[in-house]
């Protein structure tokens, strides 16, 4: 006679379990990843975490310490003048900075019946499956606020220095993007994080770190961004210039259209992360393709999860309930870069 007994968890380790598996993958699935360096010194990420304060308190709010540039100027000793010049007598510098506040305002606190029967004895599969689901549903949330956000700095920092920063490509809605495309806009964006001087009335950066560029992109973005690239000897991977972070896209990370969000290679010193094109925000008319960014542009503050499994009479049996807050600033607007189709607008 077959078995077909399965692997079943008992309620005490319930609690556990889905907690092991939720922070797991929440972890490794999100395409909007806190940068990190790599073994080979590249920094790869499009969010920083360097935040002030504990994102656990309940007042719910984490400091942003910003430092503005000096604007120092090196000085020419001439011999002539009182002492040869020798002596600096220009008015000191002033050591300052400002704090702006990060509120964590997002929070995903959904709560799952299971019934007394179901509580008893779970089948592992059940919980593993189930776990998955729900961290699929929170990645979705955490990157699509991020994106929102890194979204609306952007526009909102165009319309205060009168400049549409958007690069339009030439496919309208739908279509595909045109490989002739690529190359040019990554140079013009390169170009305008390079030398932030001539269009950032920002008093903090007057270019962007080269270590770090990062473009989240729809993957028909993608799709004419690798088709750029040449594939040395015949090899199927090289076209990824660093192989690093493709590790994680092996680890069981749920439904397969969330796993495949990650980090997909470099193109011309960018690192490359793609979502699904929902993740994108949503313009009045046109679709978003690619936003290019900098870590340093945007602070994502997130609390410790926390799953709690309580009874609840409404269903007989037990209520899970997985907790995670975060909040997100783009508090250098300047650095991120909006890429659109021909009929993106925003009236």
């Amino acid at each position: 006679m077959a078995d077909f007994t399965q692997t079943v968890i008992e309620a005490s380790a319930l609690h556990a379990e889905i907690s092991n598996i939720l922070h797991k993958n929440v972890s490794i699935s999100l395409a909007t990843q806190p940068v990190a360096m790599t073994k080979m010194g590249h920094a790869a990420g499009v969010v920083n975490t360097d935040y002030e304060g504990d994102a656990n308190a309940p007042s719910y709010t984490v400091g942003i310490t910003r430092t503005p540039r000096f604007n120092t100027v090196s000085r020419d000793m001439d011999g002539v003048s009182v002492n040869g010049g020798f002596a600096n007598t220009n008015a000191k510098k002033q050591l300052t900075n400002n704090t702006i506040a990060l509120v964590l305002d997002k929070v995903y606190d959904e709560r799952f019946g299971i019934t007394i029967n179901q509580d008893s004895t779970v089948n592992f599969s059940v919980v593993n499956r189930i776990s998955k689901l729900i961290a699929n549903e929170i990645t979705e949330s955490i990157d699509t606020t991020t994106l929102k956000e890194m979204y609306d700095a952007s526009i909102a920092y165009d319309a205060a220095i009168v400049t549409d920063r958007v690069i339009k490509l030439a496919n309208a809605s739908g279509a595909a993007v045109a490989d002739a495309d690529i190359e040019p806009t990554f140079d013009a964006i390169f170009e305008a994080q390079t030398d932030l001087a001539l269009n950032a009335e920002n008093v903090y950066d007057i270019t962007t770190d080269k270590n770090g560029r990062s473009v989240v992109c729809v993957e028909k973005f993608y799709t004419a961004v690798r088709r750029q690239i040449v594939v040395v000897a015949g090899s199927e991977g090289a076209y990824i210039t660093r192989v690093i972070g493709t590790e994680s896209l092996s680890q069981p990370g749920g439904l397969a259209e969330v796993q495949a969000q990650s980090y997909r290679g470099m193109y011309k010193g960018y690192s490359v992360f793609t979502v699904l094109s929902r993740f994108m925000p949503v313009p009045v008319a046109g679709e978003v393709l690619a936003m290019f960014t900098h870590p340093d542009a945007t602070t994502r503050a997130m609390a410790t999860d926390k799953q709690r499994i309580v009874p609840d009479p409404d269903v007989y049996g037990d209520v899970l309930q997985y907790n995670i807050r975060w909040g997100i600033l783009t508090h250098k607007p300047w650095m991120v870069f909006v890429v659109g189709t021909s009929d993106f607008s925003l009236v």
